[in-house]
């Protein structure tokens, strides 16, 4: 809807969300990115990684924004700490068609 009521063409429409669906997969990548001006802007893997952590459940949940890391920051969510480890705590198959399985429990 904000995209309509801007007025963007339909080829705009397409070119935001192949942008989103970029990013998406970006930051659940295990890339290593130095930091630098682009990591203050942008969210990088290692910035997104944080929300996926694993720990104590009383750990605090942080960065939560999907591309703009200045956001959290806005909101007091922001953590610069690294994450060693994140991900599930469970095992996942490796089959797709038994990840799909599973995903329906």
């Amino acid at each position: 809807a904000p995209l309509v009521l801007l007025g963007l063409s339909l080829g705009d429409h397409a070119l935001v969300l192949l942008f989103i669906k970029a990013n998406t997969v970006f930051v659940h990548s295990n890339l290593r990115v130095p930091d630098g001006l682009w990591s203050r802007v942008l969210a990088m893997p290692h910035f997104h990684h944080a929300h996926h952590r694993l720990g104590d459940a009383e750990m605090q949940v942080v960065n939560y924004a999907a591309m703009f890391p200045w956001i959290d920051q806005l909101f007091g969510t922001h953590c610069t700490e690294r994450s060693s480890e994140f991900g599930l705590e469970e095992k996942t198959p490796k089959s797709f068609w038994r990840a799909l399985l599973l995903a329906r429990e």
